[in-house]
């Protein structure tokens, strides 16, 4: 008896001790309206909705519901960023690498739901990161890559093949880079197109990439890309990508249809085919420190370059020695200062807002010579991050739609009412795109009259035309943007009536009609 008791007794005090801590403030010292609230603030693309519970002392927690971001982009900052809010009970805490916006919108959002609940929003932003510091940390390797891109990834992949001890940075909580959002690998003679008796002619290649870029291309560099297009699309395959060969046009340039096939596209996605290739790299001993940002190449009394010096997730330093650095850190598109000193005035956003032209500084500052500052991959139509949002509160995911009407060969003039393009070749997208760059504000206007809407309305885009009838009994797809790129998806779409009309007018007054 006196045993059972004993027990009893020690189960009461442990729940006396649990009732006392929840009937105190928590950590943060905040005391909230019980319940659980919800939040929107607004993202790059579109509003982001989180649902936050609270205790009357703590935050319990918190859930991204709803967004309208790049996935891959948002993915890092929706499944760190509510569990660090929680845990530090603070929505003072930093945000996630790479994933800057998303961040931001969910702590905004956060903040929302606080208000609500009575909390005080100043207070809980004081309330900063408890994770304890680690200690500085020095490595030696053979190669440390800056960047884990695709670049970056391959580079180090390849050394560690090649026999090197290799540590790979990326400042980043997750994969990030330009070729995480890519297609896939153009290619003349991979293995697949030599087995399908489908090579193309390297020097057809050349010069569509020469017209591609309007003659400004490094040409030496091309025809080095051209000639090892086929050995890396194997390489990659045999690295775990997987990978297949899609006609020409099947991704909706309208323009390349019937031309060669050279797109081995990805069938899983630029972040699948990139997060392969870093446990392949990992497999064979490569070291990968994720959110850890390269700050100066560590140079000696030479001025030769022996090593990087990058800061641990945790704040620390780490001091990489190396005798070989490679930098793969990608352009400035996100960096808007740079862009406005190195490109001008103008509208032109980066799609990877990470790229903040860190490498190239850091080259720049070891005695780096500067060399193509103005120069800029121009591609695709889209609207203003401030068009979007209000096009996403207008007319919610249908904006995602709009651009549709942009792939068919309509009047297109600037904001001084001028026609500038042949728009035959609208779906050229670096042609166009750079056409585009060239014209006031980088903007233009698509005409489109009410019997094209009428037709759409009734029958769908097929009524204008239709494009991916061509592959109805030999369905083709791949992943770009990490979006699907399915000819028969694409082909239903076409069939599909939509009142654009309609849509038109409820976006009248978002800058984007």
């Amino acid at each position: 008896m006196k045993k059972c008791l004993m027990k009893f007794l020690s189960l009461f005090a442990v729940m006396t001790l649990l009732f006392a801590s929840v009937g105190c403030s928590g950590k943060s010292g905040v005391k909230f309206t019980p319940g659980v609230y919800t939040g929107t603030a607004d993202g790059k693309n579109g509003p982001v909705t989180v649902e936050v519970e609270f205790t009357n002392t703590e935050i319990k927690s918190v859930k991204v519901v709803s967004h309208s971001e790049t996935e891959t982009i948002a993915e890092a900052a929706i499944n760190q960023l509510p569990e660090k809010i929680v845990s530090n009970q603070s929505i003072g805490v930093d945000a996630i690498s790479g994933a800057t916006l998303m961040s931001e919108a969910i702590l905004k959002a956060v903040e929302d739901c606080t208000v609500q609940a009575n909390g005080d929003v100043e207070k809980l932003k004081q309330v900063k990161d408890t994770a304890s510091k680690k200690e500085n940390e020095e490595v030696s390797t053979d190669v440390v890559v800056i960047g884990a891109g695709a670049a970056g990834t391959a580079a180090a992949l390849s050394a560690v093949d090649n026999g090197a001890k290799v540590t790979l940075l990326e400042k980043t909580a997750t994969p990030m880079g330009a070729g995480t959002l890519a297609g896939g690998m153009f290619a003349a003679d991979s293995k697949e197109q030599k087995e399908k008796n489908a090579t193309v002619s390297k020097e057809w290649l050349y010069n569509e990439y020469l017209k591609a870029s309007d003659g400004f291309m490094n040409s030496l560099l091309v025809r080095k890309i051209i000639d090892e297009s086929g050995p890396t699309v194997d390489w990659l395959q045999e690295n775990g990508c997987e990978l297949n060969l899609v006609d020409a046009g099947t991704g909706g340039g309208y323009e390349h249809i019937g031309k060669p096939a050279t797109l081995h596209g990805y069938k899983e996605g630029g972040t699948v085919a990139i997060n392969k290739l870093i446990e392949s790299f990992k497999s064979k001993g490569g070291d990968v420190r994720f959110g850890t940002p390269a700050n100066e190449l560590i140079k000696d009394s030479d001025g030769k370059v022996t090593g990087v010096k990058a800061t641990k997730p945790d704040g620390s330093t780490l001091n990489v020695n190396a005798k070989a650095v490679i930098i793969a850190t990608g352009g400035f598109g996100g960096n808007d200062e740079m862009l406005k000193e190195y490109i001008g005035d103008s509208y032109t956003k980066g799609e990877i807002a990470q790229n903040t032209g860190d490498g190239i500084k850091m080259a720049w500052d070891a005695g780096a010579d500067k060399y193509g500052t103005d120069v800029a991959q121009y591609f695709w139509e889209k609207f203003t991050d401030e068009e979007n949002a209000k096009l996403a509160e207008a007319i919610g995911d249908a904006s995602y739609i709009l651009p549709n009407l942009s792939k068919f060969p309509n009047l297109r003039v600037n904001k001084l009412g001028q026609r500038f393009s042949d728009e035959t070749k609208a779906t050229l997208y670096s042609i166009h795109g750079a056409e585009i760059s060239a014209q006031p504000e980088q903007t233009e206007y698509v005409i489109i009259d009410s019997n094209m809407l009428d037709k759409v309305k009734v029958s769908g885009t097929a009524a204008i035309e239709e494009q991916f009838g061509k592959w109805k009994d030999n369905p083709q797809s791949f992943m770009e943007f990490n979006e699907p790129n399915d000819t028969a998806m694409f082909l239903e779409e076409e069939h599909t009536p939509v009142d654009y009309a309609a849509l038109l007018d409820k976006a009248l007054g978002t800058g984007a009609v």
